[in-house]
């Protein structure tokens, strides 16, 4: 009979009384014709759930307390495949990179500013000479600093 669709409703407190007619020029999700625009986050929002929910069309309701228009939209792959690929273009150059360069950083600072003891490196330090970690060096119980000398770490790694 029917195949599945999405409904999504739209009751703008902006347009409450008018009819359809009169309120889709204050409606920026509406053209001339009181269609969905394509270039609307409203569309993208649709074809995202019709993706999600594996349909090819939804009904874009829009209801004022005197008239509704319903609008049956049809999945389009097009559109799709590219909001999907600008997405993962955004979310890998800058949210990705944010979070776990973030992290990165973190370690990094962490390792430059912190001892093995978790405080502040400050006094007398010893850097690792294959590594670089620094301590403190009552940390690793010595009193003079050594010509060079190898963290635990590195010497377990031998």
């Amino acid at each position: 009979c029917c195949t599945d669709a999405v409904l999504e409703i739209k009751c703008p407190a902006s347009c409450a009384n008018p009819t359809i007619d009169e309120a889709k020029v204050r409606l920026p999700y509406l053209d001339a014709d009181a269609r969905l625009k394509e270039g609307h986050l409203h569309y993208a929002q649709v074809q995202m759930q019709m993706a999600l929910v594996k349909t090819t069309r939804a009904f874009f309701v829009v209801s004022t307390n005197v008239d509704i228009n319903v609008e049956e939209v049809k999945f389009n792959e097009c559109f799709w495949n590219t909001a999907v690929s600008e997405a993962e273009e955004f979310y890998f150059s800058h949210i990705f990179t944010e979070i776990h360069g973030r992290e990165l950083l973190k370690k990094i600072d962490d390792a430059n500013t912190m001892c093995i003891c978790k405080t502040p490196k400050s006094g007398s330090v010893l850097r690792c000479k294959l590594c670089n970690v620094a301590v403190h060096l009552k940390c690793v119980k010595l009193r003079r600093t050594p010509k060079t000398w190898v963290c635990s770490g590195c010497k377990l790694a031998k």
